[in-house]
This record gives C-alpha cells, sequence and structure tokens, in this order.
C-alpha cells in the first residue's frame, strides 16, 4: 500500500482523512484485491489497522471514516476519543436522525458519531458523559 496514507493527518471535510481523498477509484489507492470487502454490491477496506475505513460507490471513493486508532484532528480541535458531550447542546452541532450522528450547517461534508450506535438524541443526553467520538466520516 502506498506509503502517503497515515493516522496523523488532518481531517478534511468534503476532502479527505489520512491522505485518502474522497472521487479517488480503487486502483489510485493501489490496494490489494484481497483486502477489499463487498457486501450487498458495496465495496469497503480498512487500511492502517482499521483506523480508517472506506466506502466506494462506483468503484469511487465515497466515504472515508477515522475510527478508533485516528490521531488527526477535525478543524484542529475535533478528534477519536473527545467526549460527546462537547457536541451536546452546541451552537454549532447538532444531532440528525438521518446521519445517524452530529453535524454542521457551517462545516458541510462531515458527520460525527458516538459509541453507541443508533441512539436517539435523548439516549446520547443521557449517557452524554460516559460517550465519546468513535467515528468521524468525510463524504461529498
Amino acid at each position: 500500500m502506498n506509503n502517503l496514507y497515515s493516522k496523523n493527518l488532518e481531517i478534511v471535510p468534503r476532502k479527505q482523512i489520512g491522505g485518502v481523498e474522497l472521487g479517488l477509484s480503487i486502483h489510485d489507492l493501489k490496494l490489494e484485491a484481497d483486502t477489499i470487502k463487498e457486501v450487498n454490491e458495496q465495496k469497503m477496506v480498512s487500511i492502517l489497522d482499521g483506523s480508517i475505513f472506506i466506502l466506494f460507490v462506483d468503484n469511487r471513493v465515497f466515504q472515508v471514516s477515522a475510527l478508533a486508532g485516528y490521531q488527526g484532528k477535525l478543524l484542529n480541535k475535533h478528534y477519536i476519543g473527545e467526549s460527546i458531550s462537547n457536541f451536546i447542546d452546541s451552537d454549532s452541532w447538532e444531532f440528525s436522525d438521518a446521519d445517524d450522528g452530529f453535524i454542521n450547517k457551517e462545516c458541510a461534508g462531515v458527520v460525527i458519531r458516538c459509541d453507541l450506535e443508533d441512539a436517539s438524541i435523548e439516549e446520547i443526553r443521557e449517557n452524554q458523559s460516559e460517550l465519546y467520538v468513535a467515528e468521524i466520516s468525510v463524504f461529498e
């Protein structure tokens, strides 16, 4: 795999995580064919010890997600492992049921998800002191 990818690079909404840029083809990434999984006609791959997850649509990078182990930050501020309480009742971040995470109208193309899957905002509020950022995803 190309050594241009890193767990420490800045997360850039609508552009890239870890050097994996949105819109690149599977071939551009130079991945080992046996690492690419296909589920329900969607191709996906995890790289850098599972700290980056890539989802392809029509053989192009559609979404990139930072997961546990990723060290880079979003907006030089938000990171994997950060307390989810920083997003509750924030002026900039609001919970989106459709995206199952926190979005920011001024920062399109990014969603922040906590470690409680499929949770409602009420469940997140109740447990916010125990919850953390488990995923930051960028997309077009």
